[in-house]
């Protein structure tokens, strides 16, 4: 693709169970990357906060629940939701959108 070599690099636990898998494009990491404990069960999965992308990031407990996730815009966590090992939500944050520059045009 556009002349960039993609490739999806995995590294493996001792046992045979995936650890992890990233993303990379001309060797550099790029986009997702997903980790898994030795049971096999997600970790985390999400786009790398030092990337200017936007995206959800997902952790997980060890119980396979979820715990967190953080939704980033223009690589700033912008809004989350935390959950109990029971599965119920336990924080929350929707704070305003970021302001832009754009301010609507005056009517003359």
């Amino acid at each position: 693709m556009n002349g960039k070599r993609h490739d999806i690099e995995t590294e493996w636990y001792e046992g045979g169970s995936k650890e992890w898998e990233i993303t990379r494009v001309d060797g550099k990491q790029y986009g997702m990357e997903t980790a898994w404990r030795e049971n096999g069960k997600k970790l985390h999965e999400g786009i790398p906060r030092n990337y200017d992308l936007q995206g959800a990031t997902t952790k997980w407990r060890d119980n396979g629940m979820k715990a967190k996730e953080i939704y980033f815009i223009r690589t700033k966590p912008y809004e989350w939701m935390e959950w109990s090992k029971e599965g119920n939500v336990t924080n929350v944050s929707f704070p305003p959108l970021p302001r832009t520059n754009n301010k609507p045009k005056s009517k003359q």
